[in-house]
């Protein structure tokens, strides 16, 4: 939000900005959650009686 004072950013400052500090970060994390959602969802699709279908 410290954009708003200056001129509207470009996308190519918001790719060079964004996406090597925080987006980096970002998708480690979602990479992380989205291996521990398919984990679960395999567990509960094997686990049998699920209540879960």
């Amino acid at each position: 939000m410290m954009c708003l004072k200056k001129s509207p950013p470009n996308i190519g400052d918001i790719i060079k900005g964004r996406i090597d500090k925080n987006t980096v970060k970002d998708m480690r994390m979602i990479n992380e959650m989205m291996k521990v959602i398919f984990f679960m969802f395999k567990f509960f699709d094997n686990f049998p009686n699920s209540s879960f279908r």
